[in-house]
Parts: structure tokens; C-alpha cells; sequence
């Protein structure tokens, strides 16, 4: 298991808190789903945002950082961009 620090915008964490999605077991759920579409990710996270620590997988985290380095951004910003990019 390893850490994953992310940053969530502050209305996407609050919706995820008041949908009862700001977890580990969702948050491990959503990015296995949205990280092929990391490509497309091109707008800054301009708001304010929250930081969230958990721990995943090993494989998963290794998955996070490969992508992140081919798209050239922070592990914990691109995972905001998915959070803000494609939840609801």
C-alpha cells in the first residue's frame, strides 16, 4: 500500500462529502475508470482545494505515476483534474 495525497477542489469535495464519496474505496473506483482518459486533460484546477491522504494499491499508484509522467504534471494534480473533469 502506498499514500496518495490528492487535490480536490473545494465544491467537488463538498459534493463528494455530501454524496458520501469522499473515501478511499470510491476515490481508488474513479480513478481506476477515468485515468485513460488522462490525456485530455488540459485546464489548470483554478479553485481552491482541499488536500485528501489515503492509501491504494501499489499497482494503482504505480499506474497514477507512469500516467502523470507521460502527461507531465504532478500525480496529485492530475487526480484533481479527473476529479474535476469527471465527477457528476
Amino acid at each position: 500500500m502506498k499514500s496518495l495525497n490528492i487535490k480536490i477542489p473545494i465544491a467537488d469535495a463538498q459534493l463528494m462529502d455530501d454524496n458520501a464519496h469522499l473515501n478511499p474505496t470510491y476515490l481508488t473506483e474513479f480513478i481506476t475508470a477515468t485515468l485513460i482518459h488522462a490525456d485530455s486533460l488540459d485546464k489548470p484546477i483554478s479553485d481552491l482545494c482541499y488536500n485528501y491522504t489515503f492509501k491504494i494499491d501499489n499497482k494503482l499508484h504505480k499506474s497514477i505515476k507512469l500516467k502523470a509522467m507521460e502527461v507531465d504534471l504532478p500525480m496529485n494534480d492530475l487526480v484533481g483534474r479527473l476529479i474535476e473533469k469527471y465527477y457528476y
